[in-house]
């Protein structure tokens, strides 16, 4: 048996289709992620592609899953921390403009299934206030000047005897050089403020 025949054999008994035409409807189709997602506290998703409708779709729709029969409560998000803690108010609160908070964001998440996951989040918050789902931003390698911004006036706050010292001029706190590399590991351009 050659191993390609192992792979196909493999992949014929243990798909299982799954709905990515619409994120609303019954998520019987995913019940099979249960067991999978059963006990754990993080559930990564990826995608082998960035923008492809379908695939928004289907993790919207494992999203729903995750947090209406597996009780998880955040999102996490490869993007820029003060970008997450404006999505975060949002499914929070209610105020401001989920696409306005978008066009801040990563390119590939200002898409119209996001903007779709972001209003059933708060949807979900508005049905549940004891018990939201939060948003977060993880790539820390991204962060922009507003969240430098953010850390000193929270120590200037906290510490008002403690002179706040600016990111950009402390050589153990300031953000990374900028890199002249075209992709990283996540096989994407970056520089620092995107």
């Amino acid at each position: 048996m050659t191993i390609e025949k192992t792979v196909t054999d493999w992949i014929a008994a243990t798909a299982r289709p799954v709905r990515a035409d619409t994120a609303d409807g019954p998520l019987t189709d995913l019940e099979p992620l249960r067991d999978a997602a059963r006990g754990t506290a993080v559930t990564a998703l990826a995608t082998a592609t960035r923008g492809a409708h379908e695939l928004f779709v289907l993790q919207h729709r494992i999203l729903r899953f995750l947090v209406e029969e597996q009780g998880y409560r955040t999102l996490a998000l490869e993007e820029d921390w003060t970008t997450g803690l404006r999505l975060d108010a949002y499914a929070r609160t209610g105020r401001d403009d989920p696409a306005a908070a978008l066009r801040d964001a990563w390119p590939p998440w200002r898409t119209a299934e996001m903007l779709d996951a972001l209003r059933w989040i708060r949807a979900f918050n508005e049905r549940h206030p004891g018990d939201p789902v939060r948003i977060i931003g993880l790539d820390f390698g991204a962060t922009r000047a507003t969240g430098y911004d953010t850390v000193v006036e929270h120590v200037r706050r906290a510490a008002p005897g403690r002179p706040p010292t600016s990111p950009a001029s402390s050589p153990r706190c300031g953000p990374p050089a900028r890199s002249t590399s075209t992709s990283r590991t996540t096989g994407r351009s970056r520089t620092n403020g995107r």
